[in-house]
């Protein structure tokens, strides 16, 4: 019986890895030319070339000069953007949810600041593919579990591992609030922040302290070199955590943000972003408004807080050009939406120097469509470049499409 059971998972688990080929790294320029490019800080430029070489961005402008060996791709009438990056993701920790053992998204305890998300990275997912094929370049990994779940890193979509793909790491800390109601639970995460806090203060005080590895972990944190995501909904939550921040001093980003409306004004005066998690929810409570997800992002925009749109799961970053172009049509500002998905992760997570944006001296990461990225109409993403290297838009269900497309024939 254990035979046959062996036999059977060797079977099942190429089902588990995706078997595509990373791209290489780019070895000849490349010269975009007459797209419409659409740039965070200059708006969209029409009739626009882009020039990259070695991975990076080397000219913007009209009618460029090709160098020699240029690979020349006619975009008239195609759209340029910067590659999306998806937040709060455990894309790579979990392959088939409702199978335990292709999970590995927790750790058990209630306080592990001390775990990094991308040591269990699976860099063969079969998800990767399906999530790229919409134009998503990097993602935020982040554990969950506990009160302190752990920290974040970036990782590149495409590469032969996880060390090939990580883009940095150690980008946040995160921390789910407890409920409304579990005084305990608050109070035991207020001591943990107190005993973080005095161990950093005797750590700089003397070298010569014993190192408490959990402890140690939180420094950056306590110091504003490791920033917090804390995850939380309802304004009741949120009014505890500001509390919270000031008593600390922390330097944090409220992730799902679910009745922060209420709180805007607050939150902008601290300069704390918004992850909304949420942009395509059902109303909260009864007597909510219909579009109180809807318009969530635009409200918190035009009150002056700093807006990213996120969808957390395994898979579900895939569908951010739908969720975003439903915060559009609900009032965010289109500059600021494509800033959501681009510039905005790239800043919170500490890459964006590098990644988030069309502009020279950044990384040639970027995708090309047929119709603007946000158009619910049918867009489709045509190329896609991280670093420069041509990404394989294929996936598993684009397969399966075209095989069962011959069924009958």
């Amino acid at each position: 019986m254990r035979s046959l059971i062996a036999a059977l998972l060797l079977v099942a688990q190429p089902a588990l890895a995706n078997d595509m080929l990373p791209g290489k790294p780019q070895s000849a320029p490349v010269l975009i030319k007459g797209a419409t490019v659409h740039s965070v800080q200059n708006g969209a430029l029409a009739n626009t070339d882009l020039l990259f070489e070695k991975g990076l961005i080397t000219a913007i402008g009209a009618d460029l000069k090709a160098p020699v060996g240029t690979q020349v791709i006619d975009a008239s009438g195609k759209h340029l953007y910067p590659g999306m990056i998806g937040l709060s993701t455990y894309l790579g920790l979990s392959e088939i949810e409702a199978v335990r053992s292709t999970n590995d998204v927790e750790e058990v305890g209630t306080f592990t600041p001390e775990v990094a998300a991308e040591t269990a990275f699976n860099a063969d997912s079969e998800l990767l593919p399906t999530v790229r094929s919409n134009g998503v370049a990097l993602v935020e990994v982040a554990p969950q579990g506990g009160l302190v779940a752990g920290r974040s890193a970036v990782m590149r979509l495409d590469g032969w591992n996880r060390r090939d793909m990580m883009a940095r790491e150690d980008t946040g800390m995160h921390l789910y609030w407890p409920e409304v109601g579990d005084e305990q639970a608050r109070e035991k995460l207020e001591n943990y922040f107190a005993d973080a806090e005095a161990y950093r203060q005797r750590r700089s005080d003397s070298e010569q302290q014993l190192l408490d590895a959990n402890l140690e972990a939180m420094t950056g944190v306590m110091e504003k070199r490791i920033p917090l995501f804390i995850h939380a909904d309802g304004g009741a939550a949120i009014h505890q955590i500001l509390r919270f921040g000031d008593r600390f001093g922390l330097k944090w980003t409220l992730v799902g943000g679910r009745g922060a409306e209420t709180y805007a004004k607050d939150l902008a005066r601290r300069q704390v972003a918004v992850v909304v998690t949420s942009p395509q929810g059902l109303p909260s409570s009864d007597d909510a408004p219909y579009d109180e997800a809807f318009a969530l992002a635009g409200i918190l925009d035009k009150a002056g807080v700093e807006v990213a749109i996120a969808l957390p799961s395994s898979w579900s970053s895939r569908d951010l050009p739908f969720a975003v172009g439903q915060a559009m049509a609900w009032g965010l500002d289109p500059q600021k939406a494509l800033a959501s998905v681009t510039q905005v992760p790239a800043n919170l997570l500490g890459i964006g120097k590098q990644y988030g944006d069309l502009a020279v001296g950044r990384s040639a990461t970027l995708l090309l469509t047929d119709h603007p990225l946000f158009d619910y109409g049918g867009v489709s993403v045509k190329a896609l470049y991280i670093d420069g290297a041509a990404v394989d838009l294929d996936n598993r269900q684009k397969r399966l499409y075209r095989k069962y497309q011959q069924k009958g024939q």
